[in-house]
């Protein structure tokens, strides 16, 4: 049977709308601009050395100091004299986020070993948090399944290896190594001794999903567990030789503090490595992976290799062996067994906001619209995201996107300030949520505060502070057919290097809009070491780059928003994949809704002539069926899409409000 009850059954409001309005009052209007004045200092280096201060706690999406953050960002922007739209809650347009999870009070497994007969059959009862653990992309619910030995759970028909073949999946529980196979050849099909793109929970979870499984049971891969036992043995050799060099040294108040440092190691090592390495993984792990309706456990392989001889099967590290050797999958299901669980995880949903303010328009030209963006949300401590994962660091997130939202309110202080006879409506929005999937700016087209046919352009601003080489680089220019004689003719006074980047999508906001047939141009000064980590710091930033690119913005903005005649958008077809890249997707055209929830993979349009839209796919569908295999997200779509090849004509089911469509789509080459 399938699990009973929908993904986040059980939800707690963390942080109400009421509750970041209670910030907003604790936190004065005007306080952060009133501070920043009495300040030393130009106004830009007060206001991004405060953004990405450790007060503002990384502008994590859980932290009081992205509150801090949107109160500021909006008090500046009132400070400069630009308006709050009258359609929001004070200058903020709140959308719900389901944020961490934890463990509710009703956790629960048993693995069923067969017997001679159904009474006689055995429950194995497995303690939480020693033998098992839920995973918090877990669904909730009950279950009672039968098991099915998957191997490694990868389907990958480009390198000829399905652990799925031949085997019935659907509504039942597969038990799953973790990685892959052939670990330590580096000539192994898998990327040799690196990790492939198949070797992530997430990758599993999907394959799984995809073929209607219920429910999944991990357990560490052999190898791992021999590697961590390496490395432990070498650690106690390392401790130990240290501990002995200690004891060398003449008696001293040194000797002794050494000798019980070492000697401390030591006992760490030796537990260590006398450990069978088999560690359950953090309730967290996969986080940042989209939940779906299938029940997900880490397990000790001890619990699985009793159920498995119960069932008179070999063990674990036997079917690893065989499976390691060619490769080649060895999948069965379990005679007789079966897991009985309940899981119980209550998700934490919060409040977000993006601060939305205008310069109202004039003339001819006010019913149209320019929308200048940047996020002001980051890491926080580097809960998702971070390129140092283990670290609980603060991640100040000064170059992303403290820049961005310095930049974003210095435009607007300049243009507030300005008159035109004939002027755009400017709309100013520091989005949230960004680094979880543009879902700030996923929420502002959808649930648009403007009329969004009257959007005519959007500027972006993401990492705009590390100017170097005068290089500032902007993607979008030919998504509207005036944008690159434009864009030249503002650089004349400017002189940057501008590195121009075709296509409107990328992994920023403005590519919600771009979904959106609205020409964008997105604005950046480029990659870094620093990208992701605690240590993208104030004291990093460009600040005379980032005085030159707002002012250049300015004119930018400003062309846009009095330049007379239609701003006209031009489709752009994305980038050829190239010969090398490593199983190409066919081409589909769907445009992902980054902030779509439910069940299915979530779009916000399709491109115009593509196969996508030849099968009829509007905005707003969610596709839950790709041939046979089940989609629950985007990682399923891409990972259901790369079994397929250019021609192929595969059915497809979607889902329009509480419709469901059957259609056919015929696949193009990869784009």
């Amino acid at each position: 049977m399938r699990i009973k009850s929908p993904i986040g059954a059980s939800v707690f409001q963390a942080i109400s709308i009421a509750g970041f309005m209670a910030l907003v009052v604790q936190l004065s209007p005007l306080a952060p601009a009133q501070e920043l004045g009495k300040q030393g200092g130009d106004w830009l280096t007060r206001a991004v050395q405060y953004l990405a201060s450790d007060e503002l706690e990384g502008r994590g999406l859980e932290t009081q100091g992205l509150g801090r953050a949107a109160v500021f960002v909006r008090d500046e922007l009132l400070a400069a004299g630009v308006e709050l739209l009258s359609s929001t809650d004070q200058g903020f347009q709140y959308f719900p986020f389901s944020a961490s999870s934890k463990l509710g009070p009703d956790n629960r497994l048993e693995l069923v070993a067969p017997g001679e007969s159904a009474q006689s059959s055995k429950a194995i009862t497995l303690a939480l948090d020693k033998d098992y653990t839920p995973l918090a992309m877990s669904g909730s619910g009950e279950i009672d399944l039968p098991l099915v030995f998957v191997g490694y759970g990868i389907s990958a028909p480009d390198l000829a290896y399905d652990d799925f073949a031949g085997v019935d999946v659907e509504g039942k529980a597969v038990v799953v190594l973790r990685h892959e196979p052939q670990q330590a050849n580096p000539h192994s099909k898998f990327d040799g001794s690196e990790n492939s793109r198949h070797a992530p929970l997430s990758a599993k979870i999907s394959a799984a999903y995809q073929r209607g499984a219920a429910a999944i049971v991990f357990c560490t891969d052999q190898f791992e567990i021999n590697k961590r036992r390496a490395d432990a043995q070498k650690r106690l050799d390392t401790a130990m030789q240290e501990l002995e060099e200690a004891k060398q040294q003449p008696d001293s108040q040194s000797k002794s503090e050494e000798t019980a440092k070492a000697r401390e190691l030591v006992e760490r090592w030796q537990s260590k490595a006398s450990s069978d390495q088999d560690e359950l993984l953090p309730f967290t792990a996969g986080e940042a992976s989209s939940p779906r309706e299938i029940a997900v456990f880490h397990c000790r392989r001890e619990s699985l290799d009793n159920l498995l001889a119960a069932a008179s099967q070999s063990s674990l590290a036997e079917f690893e062996t065989q499976i390691d050797q060619v490769p080649q999958p060895h999948s069965f299901e379990i005679p007789g067994a079966r897991i009985r669980a309940n899981v119980a995880i209550e998700r934490k949903l919060i409040q977000l906001a993006n601060i939305v303010g205008v310069i109202p328009g004039k003339g001819p030209l006010a019913e149209e619209t320019i929308v200048v963006g940047a996020h002001y949300d980051h890491l926080g401590r580097g809960e998702a995201g971070s390129a140092e994962p283990d670290s609980k660091q603060i991640h100040n997130g000064a170059d992303d996107n403290a820049s961005g939202a310095v930049v974003l309110i210095e435009v607007a202080r300049q243009l507030a300030k300005r008159e035109f006879p004939s002027v755009r409506k400017i709309v100013f929005v520091a989005f949230s949520g960004e680094e979880r999937g543009l879902l700030g700016s996923a929420h502002f087209v959808r649930e648009c505060p403007v009329p969004l046919e009257s959007i005519v352009a959007m500027v972006n601003f993401d990492m705009v502070g590390r100017l170097s080489d005068n290089k500032l680089i902007a993607s979008g220019f030919d998504t509207a057919t005036q944008f690159e004689k434009w864009l030249e003719e503002t650089n004349e006074h400017h002189r940057f290097d501008v590195s121009k980047q075709s296509g409107g999508f990328g992994p920023s906001d403005h590519a919600t809009f771009y979904a959106k047939q609205i020409p964008v141009v997105h604005f950046f000064t480029g990659a870094h070491s620093d990208y992701h980590k605690p240590t993208d710091d104030f004291h990093l930033l460009n600040l005379e780059g980032m005085r030159r690119v707002s002012d250049f913005a300015v004119d930018w903005v400003t062309k846009l928003a009095t330049v007379d005649g239609s701003i006209d958008y031009q489709q752009v077809d994305q980038p050829s994949q190239t010969a090398e890249s490593k199983n190409p997707r066919p081409y589909f055209g769907s445009i992902p809704d980054f902030g779509g929830g439910g069940t299915g993979y979530a779009i916000s349009g399709v491109a115009p002539g593509s196969p996508a839209d030849d099968a009829g796919l509007k905005g707003g569908d969610a596709i839950v069926m790709l041939g046979p295999h089940r989609i629950g997200n985007l990682e399923d779509f891409d990972n259901a899409l790369r079994k397929f090849e250019a021609g192929d004509k595969v059915p497809i089911v979607f889902t329009r409000g509480d419709q469901q469509i059957e259609s056919a789509v015929i696949l193009d080459p990869p784009r």
